[in-house]
């Protein structure tokens, strides 16, 4: 269990230092000759017939909790910092997470028959979310002394998945004005691994300072082994697989209207799910320890005079029931986002615009707003700037820049560049460059 705590509280810390940053692309939307907004807007329309996309990556990460600028604080007339834990958890939602995601995508054809434009891809994705409870660094920086009776919530959240997207899209116009489009997916999963249930409550009782740890603690994997975890060996392995049963199904809807000078926008992206077949385990972790103390006569050794505390740790770690057993299949559902907004076209070849996006995880809700501009600086060149609103914060801002020379498309956008100026003050950043060939 310490073990457990232990390597939790590291990698919340780690990952606040390091400060790699995500959520989706909202910028995409702002990219009028790249055939890449299609992923965040199926109705997508654009001038050229065809379009192909050169094999290219993007990255994208978030952490919610504290930057590193709120937890080493300077120490006045020096060069020198203290750690600053009170003023980190003061800055802490109480549930902050991580978020990393990113995909390969080797191939994105869009094309055009009479007036349908038929988008078809492949994509290797990954998402990856770890939430952690505010009262488990509180209680590790803190102790326990000022949370007499109350219960304490220490137990993370965690999915991880690895997975194959195969996608054919169609983007057609209703009216002059209104285009719809609708992608059907094929999820093909690699691997996955997420927590099915999540409990583990801790409380100091007032008067004699007696601790109560109730656990029922689940977690589901597919292809990925643990190794022992009842006997105290944790040892995951990938199992690789040439085919696999693990498959599901998504789709994403959107339409536009574009009037003379400005056009609106809505999208449903990544409604879906995969269902878990290939080496599906299911591993609970259940009990309840009731603590009173240490006593160290019952602990002592007479012959090596010492105190075997190992023995000690494994004593509490019996009280609890580590189960692990293969299950016929579990079933996971994407992250699903809805987007709205729009865009305002000026005569001198300037695009202001807004979006809004709401993300659907594991149950919460999350929010986030862009706001846009962009100028035609020449026929071939075009370079944009936003400022985001993500999650309760501000302060990202990001641009992005697109040259077409003849058939040849090269762009490169970020929704934060902050990152790379000022790392220690900022949380979220993502990265997106290719280079497309468009034919008229």
């Amino acid at each position: 269990m310490k073990l457990l705590i232990n390597s939790l509280l590291t990698l919340c810390f780690s990952l606040s230092i390091t400060h790699s940053n995500a959520q989706d692309e909202m910028s995409l939307f702002f990219s009028p000759r790249s055939i890449q907004q299609s992923f965040v807007q199926p109705a997508y329309y654009p001038d050229a017939r065809v379009h192909f996309a050169l094999p290219q990556f993007n990255i994208q990460a978030e952490h919610t909790g504290f930057r590193p600028s709120d937890l080493l604080q300077p120490i006045a007339e020096t060069d020198s910092f203290m750690i600053d834990p009170s003023n980190a958890l003061q800055r802490m939602s109480d549930y902050p997470f991580v978020d990393i995601r990113g995909s390969v995508e080797p191939f994105l054809l869009s094309f055009r028959v009479a007036k349908l434009q038929i988008t078809t891809s492949a994509r290797a994705r990954f998402q990856t979310r770890f939430t952690y409870p505010k009262d488990l660094l509180a209680l590790a920086w803190e102790g326990n002394a000022n949370k007499l009776d109350q219960e304490l919530d220490l137990a993370p959240d965690f999915s991880a998945r690895a997975f194959q997207e195969i996608g054919v899209s169609v983007a057609i116009p209703v009216t002059s004005n209104l285009r719809v489009g609708l992608r059907a997916k094929y999820l093909g999963g690699f691997a996955d691994l997420s927590v099915s249930q999540r409990q583990l409550n801790f409380t100091t009782e007032d008067e004699y300072y007696q601790l109560n740890l109730d656990a029922n603690y689940m977690l589901q994997s597919s292809q990925l082994a643990l190794g022992d975890i009842g006997n105290g060996q944790v040892e995951p392995e990938l199992i690789v697989q040439p085919y696999s049963s693990n498959w599901g199904l998504g789709m994403d809807l959107g339409l536009t209207y574009k009037a003379e000078n400005w056009m609106a926008t809505a999208s449903l992206v990544d409604y879906g799910y995969i269902t878990w077949r290939n080496n599906a385990t299911q591993t609970s972790f259940r009990g309840n320890l009731e603590f009173d103390g240490i006593d160290p006569v019952a602990m002592y050794k007479a012959e090596g005079d010492s105190v075997d505390f190992a023995q000690f740790g494994d004593s509490i770690l019996n009280l609890f029931s580590i189960e692990s057993e293969n299950i016929d299949s579990y079933t996971t559902f994407l992250p699903s986002r809805i987007y709205a907004g729009g865009t305002y076209y000026f005569p001198w070849k300037m695009r202001l615009g807004f979006m809004g996006q709401m993300e659907f995880n594991r149950g919460n809700t999350h929010h986030a707003y862009m706001l846009s501009v962009s100028q035609d600086i020449w026929k071939f060149f075009t370079i944009g700037a936003n400022t985001s609103f993500r999650n309760g914060y501000v302060g990202q801002f990001g641009l992005n820049a697109l040259m077409k020379l003849g058939p040849v498309v090269l762009f490169v956008s970020s929704d934060n560049i902050l990152p790379a100026i000022a790392p220690e003050g900022t949380r979220f950043t993502n990265f997106r460059t290719g280079m497309n060939l468009m034919f008229k």
